[in-house]
């Protein structure tokens, strides 16, 4: 038994180091595959978050009795055009689109516009719509958006599904890009959960002190929640 185990464990170290394995470049933007498995299933890193981090920003929702004060040092989200171009003292404004959104006025004051959010729970056919009529030059604008809710599961296989969405849409628009994943957090276990489905941005609200704080992030790295490959795959 002995004589047999070792055979198969020098099998395997002989099998390990025959592997080669490539290095990811960070400003490739290629969709990268894994064997077996169909890369949207996966989503456009192959290796999650384990050689990058994502992004933390601060925001705010766009509302009537917003205090105006340093609302030029973060970034507001507005639900219509009318309030984003009205709204004063404001340096980073950036705008979430619905169907009933007038795009041709978004793209007629692009340079105005910080990023465009797109709902994930959004319709099909008006996303599609959505990147057949802007540019090449957009894309860097734009961004899908997530809110948490209650079924937790049901939004991470939602990020799955826009996932391979996108990479549809990229392919048939001869792109090589990948479209931002965006998720809106205003607790630890939605962070969590943002984190294991590999948002590629957490936005959380300014007076949110906890969420980006040294210690926070201290036992988030502990958790190892971002050096796991999607571990909610099934």
């Amino acid at each position: 038994m002995g004589k047999h185990r070792e055979k198969a464990i020098e099998k395997v170290i002989s099998e390990i180091q025959n592997i080669s394995l490539k290095g990811l470049e960070s400003e490739v933007l290629e969709m990268e595959h894994i064997a077996g498995f169909p890369p949207y299933l996966r989503g456009y890193h192959a290796i999650g978050n384990l050689l990058q981090s994502p992004k933390y920003e601060r925001i705010h929702i766009w509302s009537e009795n917003l205090d105006s004060e340093d609302q030029e040092c973060f970034e507001i989200l507005f639900n219509n055009m009318e309030n984003l171009l009205s709204a004063k003292n404001v340096d980073k404004k950036s705008i979430i689109i619905r169907e009933v959104s007038n795009l041709a006025q978004i793209i007629d004051n692009i340079n105005q516009i910080n990023y465009i959010y797109l709902l994930c729970d959004s319709e099909y056919s008006f996303l599609r719509s959505f990147f057949k009529q802007i540019s090449r030059e957009m894309l860097s604008k734009v961004r899908f958006l997530l809110f948490f809710g209650e079924n937790t599961f049901d939004k991470i296989e939602k990020i799955r599904e826009i996932r391979a969405f996108y990479s549809e849409i990229m392919k048939e628009m001869g792109y090589s890009y990948k479209v931002p994943i965006s998720s809106y957090i205003s607790t630890i276990t939605e962070q969590l959960y943002a984190l294991a489905a590999q948002s590629d941005v957490l936005l959380y609200e300014t007076d949110n002190l906890y969420i980006n704080d040294e210690l926070n992030h201290f036992l988030v790295e502990n958790t190892l929640i971002s050096k796991t490959i999607d571990p909610f795959w099934k």
